[in-house]
Parts: structure tokens; C-alpha cells; sequence
């Protein structure tokens, strides 16, 4: 009873898929795919044109400030002694470089004897300086990166975008409509196997725990094309 339950449920999507595409034509069904896929791209591959000028701009100068600030506010909150607060810039040094290397941003290691036979205040001053611009350097250069993939790759996806909808409405023309119809069935083919392969994986996930809790029976998972999506042979 349950055994070509999996199988319909996924030859309704496919089906479904390759019904949509060829009412949408190639054009409206691969823009979405392509647009993304074209942004991403063009992110990693101009993304560098970019985050220079976000690093030495807007970050850098941003972090540099954020970060000497904590670390004057742990210096500047012991009056007592320069051994007492220089104690407290490296103990906040340490605290920061912890919390950012759980984000995956590596700092340089500072050497422990740099806190010690600071004379005085100035000399304290310019070590706060020098650990939050070497903090903020490494840091500044991951936001850049990231900032910088992230507007290239918005810039990229809406021009695409845009480049698809004035094609679509080439593509209405009467000679190009047919042919972008018949495109758009393979596409749809194309796309249709990829997420009957995607849902069948997924399927395979939370149908194999429902299974072995006993909530549905075992044939479920007995479809020749659910077995030959997940093991590559029907069962």
C-alpha cells in the first residue's frame, strides 16, 4: 500500500516542474538560477575591485576606533597603578581575541612581556595604539570581504534580473515565443531531476527516522525510483 507512495509524491514534482517551465518559457525559468549563479560569480570575481576602498574607507578607520575604545575603557577603569592597568590591557587584549576567533578571524599573537616595563602613561597609550590596530586590521579585512561580495553580488543579481525581463519580452515575439516554450521543457527537464533528486535525498532523511521509531511502516521507503535516487538501483 505504502510502497509507490514516496515514488508518486515525487514524479508530481517533477512533472510539476517541467508543466511550470513550459508555461514560463527557458527565459522566466532559468532567470531566477542564473541570475543567482551569475551574481555569485561576479562577486568572487570582482569582489576584490571593491574591498579595498571598504577596507581603507569605512572599515578600518571604524574598527581601528571601536576596537581602541574597549581597550582604553579596560586601561583608563584602573586608577591604582600602570602595572594594574596594563594587566587589564591584556587581559581585555586576550578576552577580545577570543570572542573574535570564534568568528573564524584570526589575530596575531602578542607576546606577554609587551604589558610589562610600561613607564608610563603615554607609553601605555601608545600600546593601546598599536594592540587595536593590529586587533582591528585582520577584522576589518574579513568585514571588507564579506561586504564587499555582498554588494557586487546585489549589483550583479538585479542587473541580471533586469537583463532577463527585457529578454522575456523579446521572447514574446510570435517566432521566438515557440522556441522559448520548447526550451523551457528542457529546462524544466534539467531542474525537475535536480529537485526530485533534492527532495528524494531529503525524503530519505525524515522518512528513514519515522521508520525506525516505528511510525511508518518500512515498504515506505521500498519505491524503485526513491531507491534509485538515494542508492543509485531500485529496491
Amino acid at each position: 500500500m505504502y510502497t509507490y507512495c514516496v515514488d508518486l509524491i515525487l514524479i508530481l514534482l517533477f512533472a510539476s516542474v517541467v508543466i511550470r517551465a513550459f508555461k514560463r518559457g527557458f527565459l522566466n525559468t532559468v532567470a531566477g538560477v542564473a541570475s543567482a549563479v551569475g551574481a555569485i560569480l561576479a562577486g568572487v570575481l570582482f569582489g576584490d575591485l571593491l574591498e579595498g576602498l571598504l577596507f581603507s574607507g569605512v572599515f578600518e578607520p571604524f574598527v581601528t576606533n571601536a576596537v581602541h575604545d574597549v581597550l582604553s575603557g579596560a586601561s583608563a577603569a584602573v586608577d591604582a597603578s600602570l602595572e594594574e592597568a596594563a594587566a587589564a590591557l591584556s587581559s581585555s587584549v586576550e578576552s577580545l581575541g577570543e570572542r573574535v576567533g570564534r568568528l573564524g578571524v584570526a589575530l596575531p599573537a602578542f607576546n606577554e612581556n609587551l604589558f610589562s616595563g610600561i613607564a608610563d602613561r603615554t607609553m601605555l597609550e601608545q600600546l593601546t595604539d598599536s594592540c587595536a590596530q593590529q586587533i582591528a586590521i585582520p577584522i576589518a579585512e574579513k568585514l571588507s570581504e564579506i561586504a564587499a561580495f555582498l554588494l557586487v553580488f546585489a549589483a550583479a543579481y538585479l542587473l541580471l534580473c533586469l537583463a532577463f525581463k527585457l529578454l522575456n519580452l523579446v521572447a514574446r515575439l510570435p517566432i521566438l515565443n515557440e522556441a522559448n516554450r520548447i526550451l523551457g521543457v528542457a529546462a524544466g527537464v534539467l531542474l525537475g531531476a535536480v529537485y526530485t533528486y533534492l527532495a528524494a535525498q531529503l525524503l530519505s532523511l525524515i522518512l528513514g527516522m519515522l521508520v525506525a521509531n516505528s511510525t511508518l511502516p518500512a515498504e515506505v521507503l521500498d519505491g524503485p525510483l526513491f531507491g534509485f535516487l538515494t542508492q543509485g538501483s531500485p529496491q
